[in-house]
């Protein structure tokens, strides 16, 4: 075909189309293939999203993935899960119903001293890891010392585990793996549960272990408390506020004059006192209480730390005399206050402790009296059926052992030993330090976890007073923590920001 033929031809398919509707039909293949081509990789891309998706979330990954380091062991993602849930549950259950809301209402520790930086997240991942450091490093001292858990601490952990169904069921969960991985995270299981606990309590009892081993002398005794008095001695004192209002013009000013008109003189005190705060006849009709400056002013036994510090150091100065006064001044930021302050005295603690007994008859619903009468008949029953029998302390504890629900000394016949003063609910303490209590002495107390049946064993001869107590506990904490510093150089605790992301899932 000649040139000029040629030409024409495909000229005269322009003018009819089918030269456009080849080339079209050209174009649609290829944009086809390329549409076949992105949907084949988009579904792939989709599958390895999905498979990532699986691995990431499977309890095989997340029992291998490494999150934590410690020293030279390292935690995977579900086992540091553990701590960290442990560390929120403590808090949560520290502000019950109010913890959800504390949470969303402060985000941070801005307000409660620590880093402005510092989440709740923050928080529970820097105490667990701190956790992990403590119970490591323990439990490898407790291997190389030989030491191992008893059978009873041993029967403890299987209890525990037991236990698991229960708590199960009682929330509404099919079993314990459920139960756990609803409390722990997704990888949670028995096993791994169950080598969480054990490492606790080997931990646990080894640090015990480590505390007991330290002992002292009653030279070391007195030389640290002579060095320390401040630390262990309480003081009792009045107070009295004074603040700007209608009547007070210079508080400050009236602050002094109080001080210097009561000073050796309790009673004018007292008088000063009711005339600030007594409230009116027309008030009292109204229903406000009458004051009683005997009792509001009184501040007894205080230890150095619980006293403000704009009167502590002056308080606890030892050339302090009874009656004498003083003037703090206390400014919050927006208001000051001036207190005027009535010292009476300065204690040691030479409470002597005492070994104690009880049997514990609970009342879940202290409300509920018809509850509070039956606990109350079978406290008073169990102490007849004992004095009926040898009434020796041998069978008291037979009975505690047998009847009574605290879990911390039922299994130990009841016994406390070393029990010191406001260690115990207040009716309890106040039998236990009555003046008159003699060994062998019996009774029943009333507390708000039901009614106590009661049997004084005596006083310590462990330790000589209260004093003696604080002392060589202050003693072993201080030696215990130079220990444990000294050891934990060899446990820096460092984090993998891949594996992070997984601790609470």
């Amino acid at each position: 075909m000649s040139a000029s033929r040629e030409k024409k031809k495909r000229q005269e398919q322009y003018e009819t189309g089918s030269l456009v509707r080849d080339a079209k039909k050209t174009s649609n293949g290829g944009l086809s293939r390329l549409a076949s081509w992105l949907v084949g990789i988009a579904a792939i891309i989709i599958a390895v999203a999905f498979v990532c998706l699986m691995v990431f979330n499977s309890s095989t990954f997340l029992n291998h993935v490494t999150a934590v380091r410690v020293g030279d062991t390292t935690f995977s993602a579900a086992q540091a899960g553990y701590y960290y849930w442990d560390s929120a549950n403590t808090v949560a259950n520290y502000y019950g119903d109010y913890f959800k809301y504390f949470v969303d209402t402060t985000k941070s520790f801005k307000s409660q001293n620590y880093s402005e930086d510092m989440t709740w997240a923050d928080y529970f991942m820097n105490t667990a890891e701190t956790s992990m450091q403590q119970q490591l490093l323990l439990s490898d001292a407790a291997k190389a010392a030989n030491f191992a858990l008893t059978d009873e601490q041993t029967q403890n952990i299987s209890a525990n585990l037991s236990a698991l169904e229960t708590a199960a069921k009682s929330n509404g969960y099919a079993d314990a793996t459920a139960y756990l991985k609803a409390v722990y995270g997704k990888a949670a299981s028995v096993d791994t549960y169950r080598d969480y606990l054990t490492m606790q309590a080997l931990a646990s009892a080894y640090y015990t272990e480590q505390l007991n081993s330290y002992s002292y002398t009653q030279d070391q005794l007195d030389s640290y408390y002579a060095e320390h008095k401040n630390d262990f001695d309480t003081v009792s004192y009045r107070v009295l506020a004074v603040n700007s209002d209608e009547n007070t013009v210079d508080p400050k000013a009236e602050a002094e004059r109080i001080a210097e008109a009561s000073a050796h003189h309790e009673a004018v005190f007292l008088e000063e006192a009711t005339k600030r705060n007594a409230p009116t006849e027309e008030e009292i009709a109204n229903g406000a209480e009458e004051y009683d400056a005997e009792s509001t002013t009184l501040c007894e036994d205080y230890s150095y730390s619980q006293t403000n510090s704009a009167c502590a150091d002056w308080l606890f100065d030892e050339a302090r005399l009874e009656g004498e006064t003083y003037v703090a001044e206390y400014n919050n930021g927006s208001t000051t206050t001036y207190y005027v302050i009535y010292f009476l005295s300065r204690q040691a603690r030479e409470e002597k402790l005492v070994n104690v007994r009880h049997i514990l008859v609970p009342v879940s619903d202290s409300s509920d009296e018809a509850a509070k009468a039956e606990a109350k008949a079978k406290a008073e029953q169990l102490l007849s059926d004992w004095q009926d029998g040898e009434a020796t302390e041998d069978s008291f504890a037979a009975l505690a052992t047998e009847n009574s629900t605290d879990t911390g000394s039922s299994a130990n016949g009841g016994l406390y030993e070393n029990v010191y003063p406001g260690q115990m609910a207040d009716t309890f303490n106040d039998w236990c330090f009555d003046a008159s209590r003699q060994a062998g002495d019996t009774g029943i107390v009333e507390t708000t976890y039901g009614y106590h049946v009661m049997y004084f064993s005596g006083y310590s001869t462990e330790y000589d007073s209260y004093q003696d107590y604080l002392v060589e506990n202050t003693l072993r904490s201080n030696d215990y923590n130079a220990w444990f510093d000294a050891k934990a150089e060899s446990y820096p605790i460092s984090e993998n920001g891949f594996g992070m992301l997984f601790v609470n899932r």
